[in-house]
C-alpha cells in the first residue's frame, strides 16, 4: 500500500496510553508506517518519560506554552488522571459578602479559561517537522491551543486538515465552559477557519456525521470503533435456572442509575439463580457499592484488562450496556458511539441495553435490532421475559454479527481511513454521495 506522509495531532499518546480515545486512534493507525507518520501530542502538565522515547513522536508540555513557560520553571509532573494545568473551576457567581473575594473569585475563574488560549511556542515543532514534507494533518483534539497549532502547521506546510470528533463537545463543552462571549467568539472563529480548509471531517458514528454535515456545512464521514475479528457465534439455549449477566465499564456519569434499574427489574422478575457481575474501576466501586447492597445477586469482579475481558464475556450469558438518562449527561453523549458496542456485538453473546432512545449507541442498536433494548423501567420489566426466547436471541445475535462485520472490522476501517486521506490529498474530497456505507 502507498501510505502518504501525515501529521497526527492528538491530546493522547495512543502508542502508550489506554482509554477510549487512545483505543479508537490505535484501531486505524497502528499499521501506519512509522516513517510516514509524525505524532504530535498536545499536553500541558501531563508528560511522562516514556512519551519522548520515539523519534517520530513530539510531546508538548507546559514548557512549550507561551506565558506559562516563563511563569513555571522546571519539571511539573501530575498525579495520575489529572488533566488541567490550572486545577479547579471556580464558580464566579458564588454568593460572597466580601466584595474583594467575589471579584478575586471571578478573576481567578477567568484565568482558568484564559489559560487554554495561551498558544504553544511553535519553533521547536517546526524544527522537528522541517524536512519531513507532510501531505496532510489529521487532528483529534478538543482545545483552542491545539487547534491553533494545527491551523499554523496547515498554513506553514500548505496541507489540508482532517478534524475528527469523538463526541459533541462543539455543542456542549464549547458553549457551557466558555461563558465569556469574547473567548467563545475567538474559539468559534478559529473553528470556522479550520472547517474552511478541511475537505471533510470525521465522526464516531453515522448519526453524528449527518448532524455535523448539516450543522457545519462540510461533508463528515464515520470512522467507527472497531474490532479485529468477529467471533463465529456458538449459539446455545440459555436456561433460566442459572443466568449470569455482566456489566463492564465506568460507573460514573450516572451510568450506575441505569444499572440499578436493571437490578430492580431483575429482583422483581422472580428469576432465580441469577448473578450480575460488575467489572469497573475500584475507586468508582468503592464510592458507589452501597447502592448495590440491596441486591444480593450483584458481585464486583474488579477492573478487567483487555485479555481478562475476553474470559469474562465468554463466561457470561448476557452482556449489559447502559447509557445515562440524566439530561446533563445526555447532552454530551447524544451523538456518541461507545467503544463497548463493537466489542459486545463481535462476541456472539446477546446484549441487553438500557438508556434514552435518542442516544446514539442506543439508537444504533434499536435501528439494527442488534440487542434487547429498553428505554424506560416500564419497558425493561415488560422486556425481561422475552430475553429467554431463543428465537429472539438467535435473531439479535445474528444481526449484531452482521452489523459488526459491515461497520466495525478494523481492516475495513483502516482501508477507509487510508482511502479518505489519499482522496483528500488528491483534491477529490467533495464526494457527490454523503452515504458513509458507499465509501
Amino acid at each position: 500500500m502507498n501510505y502518504p506522509k501525515i501529521i497526527i495531532v492528538t491530546n493522547v499518546d495512543y502508542l502508550h496510553e489506554v482509554g477510549p480515545t487512545a483505543n479508537t486512534l490505535r484501531s486505524f493507525l497502528d499499521e501506519w508506517p512509522k516513517d510516514k507518520l509524525r505524532l504530535l501530542v498536545c499536553k500541558d502538565f501531563n508528560v511522562y518519560e516514556h512519551e519522548n522515547s520515539a523519534s517520530n513522536v513530539f510531546v508538548l508540555s507546559h514548557r512549550d506554552i507561551r506565558v506559562v513557560s516563563y511563569l513555571i520553571k522546571g519539571e511539573r509532573k501530575p498525579k495520575k488522571n489529572t488533566h488541567l494545568g490550572f486545577q479547579g473551576n471556580v464558580n464566579p457567581n458564588l454568593a460572597n459578602k466580601n466584595l474583594f473575594r467575589l471579584y478575586k473569585n471571578k478573576f481567578r475563574y477567568f484565568l482558568t479559561k484564559l489559560y487554554y488560549f495561551f498558544p504553544y511556542k511553535s519553533f521547536n515543532v517546526y524544527k522537528w517537522l522541517d524536512g519531513y514534507k507532510p501531505e496532510l494533518l489529521y487532528c483529534c483534539v478538543t482545545d483552542y491551543r491545539s487547534f491553533k497549532l494545527c491551523y499554523q502547521l496547515s498554513s506553514r506546510y500548505k496541507i489540508p486538515i482532517i478534524p475528527h470528533f469523538l463526541d459533541d463537545w462543539m455543542n456542549t463543552y464549547l458553549t457551557e465552559q466558555y461563558d465569556s462571549r469574547l473567548l467563545r467568539g475567538v474559539f468559534e472563529k478559529l473553528m470556522g477557519k479550520i472547517f474552511s480548509i478541511s475537505p471533510f471531517g470525521l465522526c464516531i458514528c453515522d448519526l453524528m456525521s449527518k448532524t455535523y454535515h448539516s450543522r457545519y456545512g462540510i461533508p463528515f464521514y464515520s470512522l467507527m470503533n472497531s474490532v479485529s475479528t468477529v467471533k463465529a457465534s456458538d449459539i446455545r439455549e440459555i436456561k433460566q435456572d442459572s443466568v449470569t449477566f455482566m456489566y463492564a465499564g465506568s460507573l460514573y456519569l450516572k451510568r450506575e442509575e441505569s444499572i440499578l434499574l436493571i437490578c430492580k427489574a431483575l429482583a422483581a422478575s422472580g428469576i432465580d439463580n441469577i448473578k450480575l457481575m460488575i467489572y469497573a474501576p475500584k475507586e468508582q466501586w468503592s464510592v458507589l457499592k452501597h447502592k448495590f447492597e440491596l441486591y444480593p445477586f450483584v458481585q464486583y469482579g474488579g477492573f478487567l484488562s483487555a485479555k481478562q475481558m475476553v474470559g469474562a464475556i465468554c463466561s457470561s450469558d448476557y452482556l449489559l450496556f447502559v447509557e445515562s438518562f440524566d439530561p446533563a449527561v445526555f447532552k454530551y453523549s447524544r451523538l456518541s458511539m461507545s467503544t463497548r458496542i463493537p466489542e459486545y456485538m463481535s462476541s456472539g453473546k446477546p446484549i441487553i441495553s438500557v438508556g434514552p432512545k435518542e442516544q446514539g449507541s442506543i439508537q444504533y442498536l434499536v435501528d439494527n435490532n442488534a440487542a434487547f433494548v429498553a428505554t424506560s423501567y416500564e419497558e425493561l420489566t415488560t422486556m425481561l421475559p422475552s430475553i429467554f426466547d431463543n428465537s429472539l436471541i438467535f435473531e439479535k445475535i445474528k444481526n449484531a454479527e452482521s452489523l459488526c462485520r459491515r461497520n466495525h472490522l478494523a481492516k475495513a476501517q483502516k482501508e477507509k481511513f487510508l482511502y479518505l486521506v489519499t482522496t483528500a490529498i488528491s483534491g477529490l474530497s467533495q464526494y457527490s454521495n454523503h452515504n458513509n456505507s458507499n465509501i
